[in-house]
């Protein structure tokens, strides 16, 4: 039998799940590019085509970043929201489940009331904490969420994430 702390049992909330959205949304490379091109677009069209009556060029570039932000973070909130629906929507019903995970040689395998499943240490795309989730990454945009809450206590996290960290290096 695996020692207590290689084991995890857990039920994610919506708020888990909006909390990890919204971590991908802020790191999607794709997002961050479109909302780039988009703020250029805006600066540029601000500053190469001067209004009538002239204005001067520091007031052109100020509103145009000040617009370019304002695409950037409308962009960002229509994501949230979009996210934020989605979830909310019940659309994530089999996620917000009692489920399990152990730690185990071949890799971290999972089981609630709908299934089971194995994830192989060289499928583990990459993993990261913050105060309250360990998110385990098997690609940019699909991870294990695990609620920190769930363990004993701070260093029974830490150990888990720390055991897993091993396994993926040694793998």
């Amino acid at each position: 039998m695996l020692p207590e702390e290689k084991a995890v049992c857990f039920t994610p909330t919506r708020s888990d799940l909006l909390a990890f959205q919204f971590r991908v949304l802020i790191q999607n490379r794709l997002l961050i590019c479109f909302a780039g091109i988009g703020f250029l677009v805006v600066m540029i069209s601000e500053i190469a085509h001067p209004p009538n009556p002239p204005v001067p060029f520091a007031v052109r570039f100020a509103a145009g970043i000040i617009a370019g932000l304002a695409v950037v973070i409308v962009g960002a909130i229509g994501g949230f929201l979009f996210a934020a629906m989605t979830i909310w929507t019940g659309k994530f019903q089999n996620v917000l489940t009692r489920q399990t995970t152990v730690i185990k040689e071949e890799g971290l395998a999972s089981s609630s009331a709908n299934g089971e499943g194995l994830i192989r240490w060289a499928g583990i795309h990459k993993i990261q904490s913050t105060s309250k989730l360990l998110i385990i990454y098997t690609n940019e945009t699909t991870a294990r969420i695990i609620p920190k809450r769930f363990f004993s206590s701070r260093n029974a996290a830490s150990a888990f994430e720390q055991e897993i960290r091993a396994r993926i290096k040694s793998g």
